[in-house]
């Protein structure tokens, strides 16, 4: 599948979501073969927790943090310039700006629920760039407002620059779950409901069913 083989450039990768224990063999991967990773969700806090700065009640994964800093650290993976920080009920919100040193992020019973409005503009120029795009995780806790602005935003954005001037590729439960969100599943190219198959695919292994078309 020339989608990660030989992909049309600028290939951009979006990669969030919850899991981080399944998102990092794929970030191993697309490090090597996508011009910009785009980074929200667990990753991202996994990766400030290992830097040093207080996250607060945000969801990370101590056990993934050498890897995090790895990867993140590559020039190709583009980091949230700004987050939206608040309680988990969504009552109190703000925005923190990511500073290069570590700081207080979160204060107590806070935590980090979305990328914020600064890192949205940037994300944006890569999406509006790209000839191939990939998604996979949302970017934060989009099943509360307001934290539902920076996934749903995303979503737009592939959605419409899928429509004609790049490949587009989504996949993953909240992933399909916030395109159907904002109605926009039908401009994507290609939608995988497997989510699981399609982190192995991003991994870089072969799927029986994609090795059969391509022989």
């Amino acid at each position: 599948m020339k989608v990660l083989s030989s992909p049309k450039t600028p290939f951009v990768a979006v990669l969030g979501g919850a899991k981080i224990e399944t998102k990092i063999p794929v970030m191993k991967n697309l490090v090597e073969k996508a011009d910009a990773v785009l980074i929200g969700g667990g990753i991202v806090n996994t990766y400030l927790l290992a830097k040093g700065y207080k996250i607060g009640d945000s969801l990370a994964d101590k056990a993934f943090q050498v890897d995090a800093i790895t990867y993140c650290k590559r020039k190709n993976v583009i980091k949230p310039l700004d987050v939206v920080v608040g309680t988990k009920d969504g009552k109190k919100v703000r925005v923190v700006k990511i500073k290069k040193t570590p700081h207080d992020v979160c204060k107590k019973g806070e935590g980090i629920f979305d990328v914020g409005p600064e890192t949205l503009r940037l994300y944006a120029t890569h999406i509006k760039n790209a000839k191939t795009l990939v998604w996979n995780g949302a970017m934060g806790y989009f099943e509360q407002k307001p934290y539902d602005v920076g996934t749903l935003t995303v979503a737009r954005l592939v959605a419409s620059r899928s429509k004609g001037q790049a490949f587009g590729v989504i996949g993953g439960g909240e992933t399909l779950q916030a395109m159907d969100m904002v109605g926009m599943t039908d401009d994507v190219d290609l939608v995988s409901t497997g989510g699981g198959a399609m982190l192995e695919f991003l991994a870089g292994d072969t799927l029986p069913g994609i090795h059969s078309l391509e022989i």
